[in-house]
């Protein structure tokens, strides 16, 4: 329970920094946050889901794997690797399944279950922890397919970096900052402007940009989206008005449910 105190204190504060230079360095006028005290119930209901979520779902599987004798053979030659080599090869792994499952994650059938956090209408660090439960489960499986292939925890100071790799460029990919030489980052890695098209109501441009640390899977399965193509006054959000309870529980949407009647 400690361990995941800190672990929260820390992904609050490793935010502050990111705030404070999307102030100094905007990358466009972002509207002022009206939804603060949504983002705090956020904020806890993600820490509450992913405890639940490490205790029963993710530590058990990881119970039962490490039981399995030929995948212990296999991760234990995999990290005959130099570790810097095991680190890339990881995060390239990662970001291939994240990429498929967070693409996934814009079907019709797990759209609701991810709505959530496409439902700011200004993107900041806290924002983008918007998460329901599904979609807590639902991405911690990309970090469990990876372990299984590169089992970075093995290395405690490979572990410690990822760790704080990702905390980092979740809130530099939620971040309104502008890089410099960022049209040329973007062949490779994705800069804040590439996640903040992402993050924008219009579905033509909500279905793109699925990429977490690299460009290159969306270039490679066509759904790349330049920021430079995007159209002026897009508005962040969705397309749809949704009870934030209903979008923070991940459930299908009211008018789905109550159909008015034709006349």
């Amino acid at each position: 329970m400690q361990e995941l105190l800190l672990y929260y204190a820390y992904l609050i504060l490793a935010g502050i920094p990111f705030l404070i230079i999307a102030k100094m360095r905007p990358y466009t006028n972002m509207p002022p946050t009206r939804e603060l005290a949504w983002d705090w119930v956020a904020l806890l209901a993600a820490a509450i889901f992913t405890t639940i979520d490490q205790w029963y779902l993710t530590a058990p599987l990881f119970d039962r794997l490490s039981h399995i004798e030929s995948l212990k053979i296999y991760q234990d030659s995999a990290l005959l690797l130099p570790k810097p080599v095991v680190f890339i090869l990881y995060l390239v792994i990662l970001d291939f399944f994240n990429y498929w499952f967070h693409r996934s994650a814009h079907s019709r059938f797990l759209w609701e279950t991810h709505a959530w956090h496409h439902s700011s209408k200004s993107i900041y660090f806290i924002s983008g922890l918007r998460s329901s439960f599904f979609h807590v489960v639902w991405f911690n499986i990309p970090n469990t397919l990876a372990f299984i292939i590169l089992p970075i925890d093995k290395f405690a100071t490979v572990f410690l970096g990822f760790q704080i790799l990702q905390i980092c460029n979740l809130h530099y990919t939620h971040s309104n900052i502008r890089l410099p030489y960022q049209k040329i980052l973007e062949k490779v890695i994705v800069t804040p402007r590439v996640h903040l098209v992402h993050h924008l109501s219009d579905p033509k441009y909500t279905n793109s940009n699925y990429c977490f640390f690299f460009t290159f899977w969306d270039r490679l399965f066509g759904t790349y989206t330049d920021p430079d193509t995007v159209e002026d006054g897009v508005p962040f959000g969705l397309d749809y008005e949704e009870s934030n309870v209903n979008l923070l529980l991940g459930l299908p949407r009211v008018d789905r449910w109550f159909k008015k009647p034709t006349s």
